[in-house]
């Protein structure tokens, strides 16, 4: 579990990064790197969503097995 919050961590702060930079570059001239940075925090955005979204599913998995397995007194 660790390992996928330093994940998400990482990929929330560089979707942020990738925010800042694309409003920084938003420019007459920079038209293309402002394209292919948005395309990037897009990307980024998806991952953190595709991410939280395997962390609700295996929290509902988890918590489903408990109902199952456990047997009230």
């Amino acid at each position: 579990m660790l390992r996928n919050t330093i994940r998400r961590d990482t990929l929330e702060f560089t979707q942020a990064m990738l925010r800042e930079l694309r409003d920084m570059n938003d420019r007459p001239g920079n038209e293309f790197l402002t394209y292919l940075l948005e395309m990037a925090y897009v990307e980024a955005c998806d991952r953190v969503r595709d991410l939280h979204t395997a962390e609700i599913n295996s929290r509902r998995r988890r918590e489903a097995l408990k109902a199952v397995v456990h047997i009230p007194a």
